[in-house]
C-alpha cells in the first residue's frame, strides 16, 4: 500500500475552485488499486471534507490544522495535538498593533470551529470559504488550560511580512506560513510532516511508500520527509528540496505525477 498526501490550496485546487476531473479521476484510481490518501490543510475537518468526501473507498484521511489533528473520513480523530487557549492572549497581547492595522488574532477550538475576541473581516472569511462558525468570547470563557488546534494572525501580505518572530516563539511554536497573509502558531510538534508520520504508523506503510504533494511553506517539511512532490507552481524552496517537481495545479500537476511519475 502506497499514502499520497496533497495540500489543498495551490496543489489540490486552485484559487479556491473545484478539484478537475483529471485530478479526481487519478486520485480515486489510487484508491481503487488499493492505496491510501490524505489530504492535509491549514483548515479544520470540515474544510477538508468537502473535498475528501468526492471520493470514495475506506482508506481516506483528514491531517487538519497543518498537523494539529488527524482524522479519519468519518470525522474521528485519531491524534490532536495542541496548544492552551492562554496562548491566544499571550500572542495576541504581543502583536496586538496587528488588530489596529485591519488584521485579526484568533483561534480555532478543538473541534475546528473559530474563537475570537471580536468579529473581523477574516473571521467572515473563516465562514464563507470554509464553512466554519465563529464564537465571539472573552478572556473568561475558556479555562487557560483549554485545548485550541491552533492561533491565527491575519492581515495584509505587507503586514504579515513585516512580523519579527522572537526566538521565545520559535522554541515555543511551530509557526508556518500557511499563505501570504496568515501566519499560523501551533504546538511545537504539529505539523503536516508529523502528522504524516502519525499517520503511516497507524497503516503500517513504509515511509518510502508516502508520496506528498504540495507548493507552500507549510508543505516544506512534508515534502523533505518523504517522496516529496512540489507543484510547478510551488515556491522554490520547495522545488529545491521535492524529489520531482510535477506540473503546476492549473495543468494539473497532480494527475500528471500519478500517472506518469509514480509506477
Amino acid at each position: 500500500m502506497k499514502l499520497f498526501v496533497f495540500d489543498v490550496d495551490g496543489t489540490l485546487v486552485h484559487d479556491g475552485g473545484e478539484i478537475s476531473l483529471p485530478v479526481l479521476e487519478s486520485i480515486q484510481h489510487r484508491l481503487d488499486s488499493g492505496d491510501a490518501i490524505a489530504i492535509a490543510s491549514g483548515r479544520p475537518f470540515i474544510g477538508i471534507d468537502k473535498y475528501l468526501s468526492l471520493f470514495e473507498g475506506k482508506n481516506r484521511y483528514a491531517i487538519g490544522s497543518n498537523g494539529a489533528i488527524l482524522q479519519d473520513s468519518t470525522g474521528k480523530v485519531l491524534g490532536r495535538v495542541g496548544l492552551q487557549f492562554k496562548d491566544l492572549f499571550s500572542i495576541r497581547k504581543e502583536f496586538s498593533w496587528i488588530e489596529k492595522d485591519g488584521g485579526a488574532i484568533y483561534a480555532y477550538d478543538k473541534n475546528g470551529n473559530v474563537i475570537a475576541l471580536s468579529k473581523s473581516i477574516w473571521t467572515d472569511c473563516e465562514v464563507k470559504y470554509n464553512g466554519l462558525s465563529v464564537n465571539i468570547i472573552d478572556e473568561h470563557s475558556f479555562p487557560e488550560d483549554e485545548i485550541i488546534l491552533k492561533v491565527m494572525v491575519a492581515a495584509s501580505s505587507e503586514l504579515i511580512s513585516s512580523l519579527r518572530i522572537s526566538e521565545e516563539d520559535n522554541k515555543r511554536f511551530n509557526i508556518v506560513k500557511s499563505d501570504p497573509k496568515y501566519l499560523e502558531f501551533m504546538n511545537h510538534l504539529a505539523d503536516k510532516a508529523t502528522g504524516v508520520a502519525y499517520l503511516i504508523k497507524k497503516l503500517g506503510i513504509k515511509k518510502e511508500d508516502v508520496y506528498t504533494f504540495g507548493d507552500e511553506q507549510n508543505d516544506l517539511r512534508m515534502i523533505e520527509d518523504f517522496q516529496g512532490i512540489a507543484m510547478g507552481n510551488a515556491i522554490e524552496i520547495c522545488k529545491e528540496k521535492a524529489k520531482f517537481v510535477t506540473k503546476s495545479v492549473y495543468e494539473d500537476g497532480i494527475a500528471y505525477a500519478l500517472n506518469e511519475y509514480i509506477r
